[in-house]
């Protein structure tokens, strides 16, 4: 297989860009950054129906090297997508998110900042009063 060549530019228009990150954040990520983030989406895409998912099957099913792995597993759980739990075979994924959008706001010093939606699984049991 060969290595994803990961630039500055954003990947054409036919294909998206990982975990919905728009181009103006895109731009702006380091090469290493850039691989973990698409290495993560790769990760994303082979996650099974249980949401459940071995590390050596994520590396094998996605392709990526252990180095790869281990640079989308920290996207991952950086953006709370993922835990990583024990099983009785060794350490697993478990699917807690899936990314949404990033949403563009400008703040009141006048400079933008991005908040990242994930939708949750499993949503949290709250109290109707408890929202907004």
């Amino acid at each position: 297989m060969e290595p994803v060549k990961v630039t500055t530019e954003s990947p054409s228009s036919a294909s998206r860009l990982p975990l919905t990150l728009p181009d103006e954040i895109w731009v702006t990520l380091s090469p290493a950054s850039q691989q973990a983030h698409v290495s993560a989406q790769k990760i994303l895409d082979v996650f099974p129906p249980s949401g459940r998912l071995s590390l050596i099957d994520a590396a094998q099913t996605a392709g990526l090297s252990l180095e790869e792995l281990a640079g989308g597993v920290h996207v991952l759980g950086n953006k709370s997508l993922v835990s990583i739990e024990q099983g009785d075979s060794g350490p697993f994924l478990r699917l807690v998110a899936i990314p949404d959008e990033h949403v563009k706001v400008i703040g009141p010093d006048g400079r933008p900042r991005w908040i990242f939606v994930a939708r949750p699984l499993d949503p949290p049991d709250r109290n109707p009063s408890e929202l907004n």
